[in-house]
């Protein structure tokens, strides 16, 4: 028996409507939610969480130029905000959550990255934080996510006035 090419597309379609209306009965119910992610921003797992509010003190933008690592060689930038922690690539315009699960002035720990390549045991990244007038810098404690452990821990990172 051959299926017409299109017997897929009306299928779908078809398939495609019920979902649709499934939704709209279902969806009353949904409650809207906001995240410290902005749009757009790949989650990186389902176990993240909200750290509460970040030190004061170690808000802001910061910038590092991060060479010879598995990561994007360049200036990249780091925004902290009261609720999250934010890194943009050297060639993106888009920041992205690392997902902290706490911040405070000395420890920071981020909720595991399950789709960060090359890792055979994922953990939870916790990195030790030293604020020296303008420079941060965090120091690996544990961190199954090489790329993510470079980019944050490789360099001393300035703020931005």
């Amino acid at each position: 028996m051959r299926l017409h090419p299109r017997g897929f597309v009306l299928g779908g379609l078809v398939l495609g409507g019920l979902v649709l209306a499934a939704l709209a009965l279902g969806g009353c119910a949904v409650k809207e939610t906001r995240s410290a992610t902005p749009p757009g921003t790949p989650a990186t797992s389902p176990a993240a969480s909200n750290p509460g509010t970040i030190p004061a003190a170690l808000r802001g933008t910061y910038t590092a130029d991060i060479e010879g690592t598995t990561a994007t060689s360049g200036v990249w930038t780091l925004t902290i905000t009261e609720t999250d922690v934010l890194i943009t690539n050297p060639h993106s315009s888009e920041p992205f959550s690392v997902d902290p699960h706490e911040v405070t002035e000395t420890l920071m720990t981020l909720v595991p990255a399950q789709d960060c390549p090359d890792q055979s045991v994922v953990t939870t990244g916790r990195y030790s934080i030293s604020l020296q007038g303008d420079k941060l810098t965090f120091t690996a404690v544990q961190d199954s996510c090489g790329d993510r452990k470079a980019v944050l821990s490789t360099s001393t990172w300035t703020r931005k006035p």
